[in-house]
C-alpha cells in the first residue's frame, strides 16, 4: 500500500523531486563553503568564527519561524526559501568580495532554516495518520540514498570545474526547485 501511494501520488514523487533538487545546493553548499570563503582571503582559524555566525544566524531564523509558522503558508514557504537558497548561490557566483562571500552564505543558511521545517510541515500536513510514518519513512530513505550518490558526484565536479563556475549547477537545481514549489498542487493523501 505504501509503495502504491509513494509513486502513485503525483505530490509525493514532486515533493521528492523537489527535495532532491534542493539537496543539489545542499551537498554543494557544504562541500564548498571553507574553499569559497578561503578563495577571498578568509584564514583558516576564522572559519570557525564563520560557521558559528552561520549557526547563530539559523538560530534566530528558527526562533522566529516558530513564532509564526501556524499562520504561513508552508508551500509559499517553501518556495520562498528555495528562491532565497538559488539568490545566494548567484550571489556566490556573481561575489566579489569577501563580504558579499559572508552574507551570500549567511542567507543560504537563513534560508536552509526556513526550509527545513516548512518543508517538513508541508508533507506532514498532507498525509495521512495511517500512512504518514511509512511514506516519510520512504521519502527520507529515497533521498538519502539520491544525497550520498549527490556527495560523490559533486567531489568530482568539483575536481574538474572551475570554482567559481561550479556554482552554476546547484543555483540551476534550486531555480528548478523553486519553480516546482510553487506549482504544487498537494491534496491528501
Amino acid at each position: 500500500d505504501t509503495i502504491k501511494i509513494f509513486w502513485g501520488t503525483p505530490f509525493i514523487r514532486k515533493y521528492v523531486y523537489l527535495q532532491v533538487l534542493a539537496e543539489v545546493g545542499f551537498c554543494y553548499f557544504i562541500l564548498s563553503w571553507q574553499p569559497y570563503l578561503m578563495s577571498f582571503g578568509i584564514k583558516a582559524g576564522s572559519l570557525g568564527f564563520v560557521f558559528t555566525l552561520m549557526m547563530v544566524a539559523m538560530a534566530i531564523v528558527g526562533i522566529l519561524l516558530s513564532r509564526y509558522m501556524n499562520h504561513m503558508n508552508n508551500p509559499r514557504l517553501v518556495a520562498l526559501s528555495v528562491l532565497l537558497m538559488w539568490i545566494a548561490f548567484v550571489g556566490m557566483c556573481a561575489g566579489r568580495s569577501l563580504t558579499a562571500a559572508v552574507l551570500s552564505t549567511l542567507l543560504y543558511q537563513c534560508a536552509l532554516a526556513i526550509k527545513m521545517p516548512a518543508h517538513a510541515a508541508w508533507l506532514n500536513g498532507y498525509l495521512k495518520d495511517e500512512n504518514r510514518a511509512a511514506i516519510l519513512s520512504a521519502v527520507s530513505t529515497c533521498v538519502s540514498v539520491y544525497t550520498a550518490i549527490l556527495f560523490i558526484g559533486l567531489g568530482v565536479w568539483m575536481q574538474h570545474v572551475p570554482f567559481k563556475a561550479g556554482f552554476v549547477l546547484p543555483a540551476i537545481a534550486l531555480f528548478s526547485a523553486t519553480l516546482l514549489a510553487m506549482n504544487m498542487k498537494p491534496e491528501h493523501i
